[in-house]
């Protein structure tokens, strides 16, 4: 499935756009020259979450701070904190985003555990 928009409830909780397997980590290729608004308005998830940025220009903003990543750099955004990105004029982004349940990290999961699915979505047509 070819994802070019982010579906958020009315609570601002991310839904996903797919459910996979048992593993609690799902992978985002996110190539904002494709998608229908280059931004993703705010938003929180259960998941911890982190990106890096291949090319372009990313702003990532809680309602506390915001920062701008170039070509190479990364973040880290915690659970359940409300944030939004933005594409930085003039060339938009391509950044890869990991949602990683805690269980992982944490040692709770364990394999043929079934506590989170495993989701991937590719907003590129490349």
């Amino acid at each position: 499935m070819i994802i070019n928009h982010m579906t958020i409830g009315d609570d601002l909780l991310e839904l996903p756009a797919n459910a996979g397997t048992a593993f609690p980590l799902t992978n985002h290729y996110n190539d904002f020259r494709t998608w229908v608004s280059p931004s993703v308005s705010w938003h929180w998830h259960r998941e911890l979450e982190f990106s890096v940025v291949f090319q372009g220009r990313l702003e990532v903003a809680t309602p506390h701070q915001s920062c701008v990543l170039a070509e190479g750099e990364g973040c880290f955004v915690n659970r359940s904190i409300l944030h939004r990105v933005d594409g930085v004029a003039p060339n938009q982004p391509v950044f890869l985003t990991q949602l990683v349940d805690e269980s992982l990290l944490g040692g709770a999961w364990t394999c043929g555990s079934s506590r989170r699915g495993s989701r991937t979505r590719r907003s590129s047509t490349a």
